[in-house]
């Protein structure tokens, strides 16, 4: 197994001093105590608790001793012995012999491997990356300490500054346990994920998984630096140099592969609900809302269109959904279907599968098999297939999305052509596939509880004896101590001893690699069922499942504190290559409130994926309410006051979806990305940047009326109102300029978001309609702001394309049309540069808008291409 450090750490390399005890927790189970922490050879010491930062371990290892020594063995390659310092406190032997090595992949990427001499899984094989590299000013040079104990090793730039050293000392390597302890040149740290936490700096000291798991809660962070350990396999990491935080996102970007463009209707505002008791209660939502005017264009289906939530069938209440899908697509609109991995073992679907020789996840040994299980179910009775517990009324067997032989992949592009068949589905929402399992290893799951639900024996995975190692390894990872007593690596999921690839890779080796293998399998499904580029949004990704589709932010909770996690995780997605990303809006669990709604609309309004989701019904009870825009006034008039604006800028919104398949660009982004001159941007986490030209300050207070944000002050930057449609607001009205530095923006319930747009900037925009089909039929018109330099200079592009084929090549699917604006003390000039590809055509543009223009218009001096244009002045 290899194990990819997908943290993708931006360090902010500045001034900062922080003297911070580097400490590595040695008891991370709980009840730490004197006898039991000296029982593993570490220090103990409950003074830290008062003398340390929050969470500074009291059990911790004597890291300066912990670790290898080296002797060269060649340029770049060295071999690392074990010392005589602490051994694995939990157990199961250092491993006496590794191999450190490092090679200059090109552009001066870096790649550090510690490993040992065991032939063991490479998951970049699995990944195919392209690994491709771009050209910087900034090189890395590795600095090998070969004549230290413990031996330890730097990255530095070339004046000499450090960013990744890991002279703190304390590396272990086990066959089960891994740990390296890194130290960073600043604890200014952005890029962590994916989980809840209430900054988009790291705060010090801070542990959470990196495991998928269907909730989300192993990295230490004793800020400047990390505590990295995982359960296996080997060390390969991969240092981009940038020097600047968006280089290190291109540079990422082109090495694990760039983001997929969305089609431009999924651009458009979505409506979900889990809890429609038929096809009648979903259009009666759906008509709600389009009845506002609110612009729309997706309708989900949540598992209540399946027939008892089986994949590929639809419900006896759902009769007539395949028309219902064609209307929609006359009013321009597009449907949305979810899909679970779980795969019912009784059913048409699973029987063609067995019929095409699919693979599913399995058993590595005929004993291990529960025949008081598999036995119910003729086509798996003679099989290793590994049964679970879902959502489906039967037992439930999962695809093998990594089988190297084509053949689940064909079966599953099979059943979407099938279905697609019935349904002219427009996009696919995978869900549940981390994989999620219910009740393993459970003796009374929470299922028992539903009438809903019949209560079927769930999975369980050995958990002692010679079977145990993978489920029970010696160091349970600190989301299992976090669950709790009793908890283990399957909690919610499948056996990590399960088979998968055919019967060649473990479980425990790829279990986060689930949801990725699902959704490189599905986006093709996709393009093969509908013809048509399509779009797939996925639970559970890993490192470059931004080339495949798209996230939501998981379950959330109607919350305010939920809301403002939204902006941060949002902005981490765009870090981590996966762009197109939102939030559930409202909040799927729990009931929100007319206000929170009104505001979680605004915000959603400038996430790339904007959909908003509910549970309506839970496990046990009826009593979730609706909570769509239609119900509530106040909601419904701000809902369609923030889609009109999102969908006049989407010509904007697309151009930067392009830039981000192309050239690796962030689409949402921390304000530190476009003004790091301003030390004070790398603070701020409640506000963010739509590309480079707009700035949205959201509103994330309750009962706010006006709320506070921070305009950079950069050298040459003004900022311009957006947002603000009371004319009677001098100071924040539509165009005014608005000055640097701490601001305070109106922000009653009847105003956007504060949004304000960079000087310099020329954006593309059309009038809103209510679809996206329709807004693609008018023409163009650009909003142009003068830069602050001497010929008042503004640029900006259009990328266009028909917004739905599929794109075989992205370098030359698209027209890109280059502005250009400049003015003089006599005239000005906005220059239009078209790149055309064939059976593209722009829309014409229909007028311009400029801000801060300084004079009075002669209307008879108006010229395109040299030839005196007729203005209507009454017009103008």
């Amino acid at each position: 197994m290899r194990n990819f450090i997908f943290l993708l750490v931006v360090s902010i390399v500045t001034a900062d001093k922080s003297d911070v005890k580097f400490r590595i927790d040695c008891w991370p189970e709980p009840g730490p105590n004197k006898a039991n922490c000296e029982s593993r050879g570490c220090t103990n010491d409950h003074l830290s608790n008062n003398t340390g930062p929050p969470n500074t371990p009291s059990c911790f290892m004597p890291r300066e001793q912990m670790g290898y020594s080296a002797t060269r063995v060649r340029d770049g390659e060295w071999k690392l012995t074990k010392n005589k310092g602490l051994a694995n406190p939990w157990g199961g032997g250092d491993l006496p012999s590794l191999k450190f090595s490092y090679n200059d992949v090109g552009d001066s990427v870096i790649n550090v491997r510690i490993e040992d001499n065991l032939k063991r899984l490479e998951t970049g094989d699995l990944l195919n990356l392209p690994r491709a590299t771009q050209s910087t000013i900034e090189r890395l040079i590795v600095d090998v300490r070969d004549t230290s104990d413990p031996f330890s090793f730097q990255v530095k730039r070339e004046d000499g500054q450090s960013i990744f050293d890991t002279s703190p000392g304390g590396l272990i390597f086990s066959d089960k346990f891994i740990q390296l302890a890194v130290q960073l040149p600043s604890s200014r740290m952005f890029g962590w994920g994916e989980n809840v936490h209430p900054h988009l700096k790291v705060s010090i000291l801070f542990t959470w998984s990196l495991r998928t798991t269907e909730q989300r809660m192993v990295i230490t962070v004793p800020a400047p630096g990390y505590v990295y350990r995982t359960i296996g396999g080997i060390l390969d990491i991969y240092l981009f140099p940038g020097p600047s935080p968006a280089e290190v996102i291109q540079q990422y970007t082109a090495f694990v592969g760039r983001s997929f463009l969305p089609p431009y209707w999924a651009l458009g505002f979505q409506l979900c609900r889990y809890g429609y008791k038929s096809l009648d209660d979903m259009k009666s939502r759906v008509d709600a809302v389009r009845g506002y005017k609110i612009p729309f264009d997706v309708a989900y289906s949540d598992i209540d269109y399946m027939d008892r939530s089986k994949d590929f069938t639809i419900g006896a209440n759902w009769a007539g959904f395949g028309d219902y899908v064609k209307q929609l697509h006359d009013w321009g609109m597009h449907n949305i279907l979810i899909f679970d991995p779980s795969i019912e073992v009784d059913y048409d679907t699973f029987q063609r599968a067995i019929d095409k020789n699919a693979s599913f996840l399995e058993w590595e040994r005929p004993d291990e098999v529960p025949h008081d299980i598999q036995d119910l179910y003729p086509l798996v009775k003679n099989t290793k297939i590994l049964l679970s517990v879902v959502w489906p009324d039967k037992h439930v067997a999962f695809p093998d999305f990594l089988d190297p032989q084509k053949e689940t992949s064909e079966w599953w592009t099979d059943e979407f052509r099938r279905f697609h068949d019935q349904i002219a589905f427009d996009g696919a929402w995978i869900d549940m596939n981390e994989p999620a399992a219910f009740g393993t290893n459970e003796l009374n799951p929470f299922y028992f509880d539903n009438d809903n639900h019949p209560n079927l024996k769930p999975l369980s995975c050995p958990l002692t004896g010679p079977d145990s190692e993978w489920d029970a390894p010696p160091y349970k990872t600190q989301a299992v101590y976090n669950f709790g007593k009793g908890a283990y690596l399957a909690v919610k999921t499948v056996c990590m001893r399960a088979m998968c690839g055919r019967g060649s890779v473990r479980q425990y080796d790829v279990h986060s690699l689930y949801g990725w293998s699902e959704s490189r399998v599905t986006a093709d499904a996709m393009r093969a069922a509908t013809g048509k580029r399509g779009v797939v949004i996925s639970r559970s990704t890993f490192p470059s499942s931004g080339r495949f589709g798209g996230h939501w932010l998981g379950d959330n909770t109607a919350t305010w504190d939920d809301l403002r996690s939204a902006v941060i995780g949002v902005m981490e997605f765009n870090l981590f290559g996966i762009p197109y990303v939102g939030s559930d809006v409202c909040g799927f669990n729990g009931n929100t409130t007319e206000q929170l709604c009104l505001r979680w609309h605004q915000l959603g309004a400038f996430h790339s994926f904007y959909r908003l989701a509910q549970l309506i019904i839970n496990h046990n009870t009826d009593d979730g309410m609706d909570q769509d825009p239609a119900v509530w006034e106040s909601v419904a008039v701000a809902t369609r006051n923030a889609n009109q604006f999102r969908y006049e800028y989407l010509p904007y919104l697309y151009s930067l979806h392009y830039r981000a398949s192309l050239y690796g660009d962030t689409v949402i982004r921390p304000l530190f990305f476009d003004f790091g001159s301003d030390m004070k941007t790398l603070e701020i986490d409640e506000q963010f940047m739509w590309g480079p030209s707009i700035l949205v300050t959201p509103v994330l207070k309750e009962n706010a009326s006006t709320m506070q944000g921070y305009i950079p002050q950069v050298p040459g930057v003004s900022f311009y109102s957006l947002y603000s449609p009371d004319a009677s607001l001098s100071d924040f009205s539509y165009g005014k300029k608005v000055a640097s530095g701490i601001a305070n923006f109106p922000a009653l319930t009847t105003y956007n978001e504060p949004t304000l747009v960079r000087s310099g900037s020329i954006i593309p925009r059309q009038a809103s309609a209510v679809t996206t089909v329709a807004a693609r039929k008018g023409n163009l018109n650009l909003l142009i702001v003068p830069g602050e330099d001497t010929d008042r200079s503004a640029t900006g592009e259009l990328y266009w394309d028909d917004g739905d084929s599929i794109v075989e090549d992205i370098h030359t699917s698209f027209t890109k049309t280059s502005f250009n604006f400049s003015m003089t003390s006599t005239a000005s000039t906005l220059t239009m540069t078209v790149a055309p590809v064939e059976g593209v055509t722009n829309p014409s543009l229909e007028f311009f808008e400029i801000f801060s223009y300084p004079t009075a218009v002669d209307f008879k001096k108006f010229t395109m291409n040299g030839e005196t244009l007729s203005i209507d002045s009454q017009a103008f």
